[in-house]
């Protein structure tokens, strides 16, 4: 067990900046989502909890670039008493939990895959679009175009292959409502951007 309020203020602080997408808001919807998916796995809810908490307090997204990797993680699990041993594979399961080239880096835990997924369907839907918008503008990129740092491309480059990607079948469940309504909103964005051009095939 650890101290989930205390947690909870020390993720906060670190992320109360951020505009990006990958503000607390994005934790806590992270939590929630991999606790309803470790529920349905029969997974360690403590330990998936944990790790969703802490899983981007230490992303590059967020720190600067001579940020120590897992530093401030380290120190949340620290202040909870957390099993060296544990924090070993949380640290382990949180280099493997981005989604980075191909997306196919797979989480070798139970408990990692249930957190990468609960990451990966907070990056589609309709918060997933709004989140990959934030981004964007965040770094001063251009909404649309085919130029590969557009937002629009965000969506051909991940947002669509997420679902595929997704580890659990309780993930894919879950994930389902949204990934289609992330299609839709693709094949709308086109025709309104290229009226005069047919629809791309997902």
């Amino acid at each position: 067990m650890f101290n989930e309020k205390d947690v909870i203020e020390q993720v906060s602080a670190l992320c109360k900046e951020d505009s990006s997408g990958h503000s607390f808001d994005h934790i806590q919807r992270v939590v929630n989502l991999a606790t309803d998916i470790a529920l349905l796995e029969e997974a360690d809810v403590d330990l998936v909890k944990l790790m969703a908490y802490v899983h981007d307090v230490d992303d590059h997204k967020l720190v600067s670039s001579e940020h120590e990797f897992f530093s401030h993680a380290q120190k949340i699990l620290n202040s909870q008493n957390v099993n060296e041993d544990v924090i070993q594979v949380i640290k382990q399961e949180i280099s493997l939990l981005s989604y980075r080239g191909s997306g196919k880096t797979t989480c070798e835990t139970l408990a990692g895959q249930i957190v990468q997924d609960a990451d990966r369907i907070d990056a589609m839907g309709a918060i997933g679009i709004a989140r990959a918008f934030a981004y964007g503008g965040s770094k001063g990129r251009r909404m649309f175009g085919e130029h590969p740092l557009t937002s629009q491309s965000h969506f051909y480059q991940k947002l669509i292959k997420l679902y595929d990607l997704l580890n659990t079948e309780s993930a894919k469940r879950i994930a389902y409502p949204r990934h289609q309504f992330l299609l839709a909103y693709v094949k709308q964005l086109e025709s309104e951007l290229n009226p005069n051009q047919k629809a791309r095939h997902f």
